[in-house]
């Protein structure tokens, strides 16, 4: 097969794959978030909204430009050609946004988890929030573990924050140091970090795969006019012979 014809055909199999993987994906965390997370749901509700926007402006030219590719629609190749421009500075602006915004999504959500952690006793949903989030990033409080103290009875730590869990560990966690000593708060901030970078890492990807698509979109459609054998949606052929 001509290479830039399978270059754009893997390409945008891997954009439609994408795209599909991360609707899902947004669709999980906003069951997750009205589950486990309601305290921090709203802080998200934006980012998710952004993300799936991106996937349906990123799975709709892709399978655009497989049908054109298929039928050498030259016409259809061009305008989508354009719009892979528009997507490429689209996601530059998503990605310069979001590493500009992130120290703030980051401060939002610890500042959600402090207040859940004065009614972890009283609120059902601030309770599964704090479990889930010490069972899950292997913390315990939010600067401190003695913090629950206030909370609890002396000593007392949540279920969650054991290292080794069984139903009421919390309770003998300190005197036998079954306990995540690591807080919440520097977890979470490392998360957040690990995160930036793969995040960033993936970014740069996909900005490679756009601009080398845009030249081989490039190489293709000068061999689509040459050939004299695509389709021009309507448009007379330059290459056909007149009388």
């Amino acid at each position: 097969m001509y290479r830039p014809k399978l270059y754009l055909i893997l390409s945008h199999i891997f954009y439609a794959a994408t795209s599909v993987s991360l609707m899902i994906l947004c669709a999980v965390n906003e069951y997750r978030l009205a589950t486990n997370y309601h305290w921090i749901e709203n802080i998200f509700n934006v980012p998710n909204s952004i993300m799936v926007a991106y996937a349906l402006m990123t799975i709709i030219p892709a399978i655009a430009v497989l049908t054109g590719i298929y039928y050498e629609c030259y016409c259809q190749l061009v305008a989508l050609c354009c719009s892979t421009v528009f997507l490429l500075v689209f996601e530059l602006l998503i990605g310069i946004s979001g590493f500009a915004l992130k120290s703030g999504y980051v401060s939002s959500v610890l500042k959600a988890l402090s207040s859940a952690e004065n009614s972890y006793t009283g609120d059902n949903s601030a309770r599964a929030i704090w479990d889930s989030v010490q069972s899950n990033f292997g913390c315990c409080g939010f600067n401190n573990y003695t913090e629950w103290y206030r909370y609890l009875s002396h000593t007392n730590l949540p279920d969650s924050c054991c290292i080794r869990y069984t139903p009421g560990c919390g309770s003998t966690a300190f005197n036998t140091g079954n306990f995540y000593e690591t807080t919440c708060a520097v977890a979470i901030s490392q998360w957040a970090t690990i995160a930036e970078v793969v995040m960033g890492l993936f970014f740069w990807f996909i900005i490679f795969l756009k601009i080398t698509c845009l030249y081989w979109f490039h190489v293709y459609l000068e061999r689509l006019m040459t050939s004299g054998t695509h389709d021009l949606g309507g448009l007379p052929d330059i290459n056909s012979n007149r009388i």
